[in-house]
């Protein structure tokens, strides 16, 4: 009886670490999602070539594009030349329903690939409100520049 009143220390930590565990786990498709260097989430969408950017607190287009454009190199291959499509302009994210998100294609339907770039339709400013905006790779990574710089704070998302 001694001998299993002194294991119970252990079993208790045992246990602790267990729930623990539970806790931090990640949520499932969690394997799917990619932070940029600017703390915005990205998730993989079930077509090809799509994604998510979700949206945090005070993220402007921006910061939006430039995490479409490190998950684009990163995911989908390095290709500067790559033109990245808005698929779903700014909306309920569908990854975190709490937040707005932006949906991104590389492989646009005919309908999305026919949407305005930079200049064109009276559209002056970056974007992520207009089905089919397209920057390529390139210019959208540009975004990154001076975001780079701001201090990182995960708790302010």
């Amino acid at each position: 009886m001694t001998a299993d009143r002194a294991k119970l220390p252990f079993m208790r930590a045992a246990l602790l670490a267990v729930l623990c565990a539970a806790f931090v786990a990640a949520p499932a498709g969690a394997s799917d999602r990619f932070t940029a260097k600017n703390l915005l989430r990205v998730y993989a969408l079930e077509r090809a070539g799509a994604f998510e950017v979700v949206a945090a607190r005070g993220a402007g287009p921006s910061e939006i594009w430039c995490a479409a454009a490190e998950y684009a190199q990163a995911r989908l291959g390095p290709d500067f030349s790559r033109r990245i499509f808005i698929s779903r302009p700014l909306s309920r994210s569908v990854h975190e329903p709490a937040r707005k998100g932006v949906g991104f294609t590389v492989a646009p339907t005919p309908k999305v690939r026919a949407g305005p770039r930079p200049g064109e339709a009276g559209v002056f400013t970056v974007s992520v409100s207009r089905l089919g905006f397209n920057l390529s790779t390139s210019h959208a990574h540009n975004l990154c520049r001076g975001l780079r710089d701001k201090p990182v704070c995960p708790l302010c998302d």
